[in-house]
């Protein structure tokens, strides 16, 4: 919040200024905590969603989720936790009935899915143990919220 507000007070909004969705979880509190309209004039933040939170390709797990759970309402990072939590499943029917830790790893080491909740695929191999490396960019001016296009992935190699 502190950047932002700074980076408003020091007329520096024509150069974009992207945050991680972690500085931003509720972004109405945050908009109003900065409390300057000319700092979301060039804001982006990043997501590794596939959609804004409360975006069409979002719907099928919040529905879901109120299905089993009609008198409550979905948090802003319910889906988020969604993923990590198929790859377990995913990794324990490979590992099958007789999971031992080894066979866990071994098994979670060959999971490669697309979750349908994140901007990529989920996979995991011997040296790989960060399942997501993708992310989307949204635009959001203090109100709206505009999903930006494409996909941003990293390979896990170049920039290192």
């Amino acid at each position: 919040m502190l950047v932002a507000q700074k980076y408003a007070e020091f007329g520096m909004t024509g150069i974009p200024l992207a945050q991680a969705i972690q500085g931003i979880p509720v972004p109405a509190a945050f908009a109003k905590n900065v409390g300057n309209d000319a700092a979301f004039a060039n804001f982006y933040y990043g997501s590794p969603l596939n959609d804004l939170t409360d975006g069409p390709k979002q719907q099928k797990w919040l529905a879901l989720y109120k299905q089993y759970y009609p008198d409550r309402t979905p948090g802003a990072f319910m889906t988020y936790g969604l993923p990590s939590a198929m790859a377990v499943t995913r990794a324990l029917e490979k590992a099958g009935r007789d999971v031992t830790r080894e066979r866990f790893v071994d098994a979670l080491e060959t999971t490669d899915f697309d979750s349908e909740v994140m901007a990529g695929p989920i996979a995991f191999a011997a040296d790989r143990r960060d399942g997501d490396r993708a992310s989307i960019f949204i635009k959001f001016d203090g109100k709206v919220h505009t999903l930006m296009p494409g996909v941003y992935s990293w390979n896990g190699r170049d920039g290192l």
